[in-house]
């Protein structure tokens, strides 16, 4: 079973179900789950753009469909109480705190998680892309606004036993690199500008 980072669900790793387990199609929370790009493909300038990002396993996480398309491009940021949607394991989409617009936040067991994986994509990728000015980012760049979000759940969810595991399978079976963020976390604060 896979678990899904923006659900309370889990899928099946056979792909064609017709119910739990990889699709494009769906109509509700826990019909499938896809692969999210934590960084939206659009934000560097879609599939045959990425650089590679497209397929780096750092980026790449199971998601129910439903939520992950929801979600769509929005920048991750703190959602003001008022939220417009909540998934079954609290992720939420709602009004940005601090930025305009709405803005996904993630539940708070992976807030740290998914601040560490940005910081590794706009480390790896620095000077790769030549898209996009978004909310969120510009580029490779996190603009000031969501990188102190991602530095307080950096801090705040620290480093686990899954997420360093998850470290050494993309390592040791399938891309031969790490999250230098998650082995040595300390590293964080002293980049003062990802």
């Amino acid at each position: 079973m896979i678990p899904d980072v923006y659900s309370a669900y889990c899928w099946h790793t056979q792909k064609g179900l017709s119910h739990g387990g990889e699709c494009g199609n769906y109509s509700k929370e826990g019909d499938c789950f896809n692969r999210e790009h934590l960084w939206p493909k659009s934000w560097f300038g879609g599939m045959s753009a990425g650089q590679h990002a497209q397929t780096d396993l750092f980026e790449l996480w199971p998601s129910d469909g439903y939520t992950n398309g929801r979600r769509a491009n929005l920048p991750f940021g703190n959602v003001k109480s008022a939220s417009v949607y909540e998934s079954t394991n609290g992720s939420k989409i709602g009004a940005c705190e601090k930025a305009s617009g709405n803005c996904f936040e993630p539940a708070e067991y992976l807030k740290g998680d998914f601040a560490r994986s940005y910081f590794y994509i706009s480390t790896i990728y620095m000077n790769k892309w030549s898209c996009c000015d978004e909310e969120g980012v510009n580029r490779a760049d996190i603009k000031t606004w969501m990188e102190d979000t991602l530095r307080e759940w950096h801090a705040n969810d620290p480093v686990d036993e899954n997420e360093r595991s998850r470290n050494d399978v993309i390592y040791e079976r399938w891309q031969g690199n790490r999250n230098p963020f998650i082995d040595y976390p300390q590293f964080v604060d002293q980049i003062s500008d990802f």
